[in-house]
């Protein structure tokens, strides 16, 4: 039943964005038929298709990255030094400013962290988080994200004040297909966010896990163990 509705949903989140650069993009090549002579709203309309293109990429990641996990493998990591640390405030940054809806509240060690990571997957998984914490969350309500070394390892952790989670959907929240409210369609997602960015954590030799309550929020944390930038890890 699960991949029944996976598959239906999967279908609902690729056509609604095609549609639209479909739609767009028509627009754009018969400008003279539909009288878009305006520079202005010809620069809104690419903005358009260029950002529902990134959604279908997005789909098309997620689900390359299924393909493998159906299999019982780790997503596979192209691993460099990363500053930690400044991706943290790129992409605060960069939501903080796509919303303007949420208090974004970042609290970083001093100086850099620099680790041996998969940049590019590290940030799908903080990508996952914050999309998250926004989309059950309240408008003008705080999302916290806090980094900080423990012992012999990096903890990350994404707080936020939204409706939270019961403990059944906690224990499910990783699972693949599962989303959180199901019934509420202007929740968006193929279910399957949480248990790619497990699958990255755990290939990085990390865990994560879910802390939540109803009306109370929800917290996620996850911790990578400490290799630290300039030699490969043995």
């Amino acid at each position: 039943r699960m991949k029944n509705e996976f598959i239906s949903t999967a279908a609902h989140e690729l056509r609604t964005p095609l549609t639209a650069v479909m739609g767009f993009t028509e627009l754009l090549l018969n400008q003279e038929r539909f009288g878009l002579d305006d520079p202005a709203r010809q620069q809104e309309l690419l903005s358009i298709v260029f950002e529902k293109a990134q959604r279908l990429e997005k789909i098309v990641s997620e689900l390359l990255d299924l393909s493998r996990m159906r299999y019982g493998k780790l997503i596979s990591l192209e691993k460099g030094c990363c500053d930690i640390a400044a991706l943290l405030q790129r992409v605060v940054a960069e939501y903080r400013q796509a919303t303007g809806l949420h208090r974004f509240e970042l609290t970083l060690p001093e100086g850099p962290l620099e680790f041996l990571v998969d940049r590019n997957k590290l940030e799908q998984v903080l990508e996952n988080l914050l999309s998250n914490a926004i989309k059950f969350s309240t408008e003008e309500s705080s999302i916290q994200v806090q980094a900080q070394i423990q012992g012999d390892r990096l903890l990350i952790r994404v707080k936020d004040q939204g409706v939270g989670m019961n403990p059944d959907q906690v224990e499910k929240v990783f699972d693949k297909f599962y989303r959180a409210d199901g019934s509420n369609a202007a929740v968006s997602g193929l279910g399957l966010g949480m248990s790619i960015v497990k699958n990255i954590i755990e290939s990085h030799g990390g865990e994560i896990w879910v802390e939540s309550e109803p009306g109370q929020g929800t917290q996620v944390s996850f911790a990578l163990p400490m290799e630290q930038s300039g030699t490969e890890p043995g």
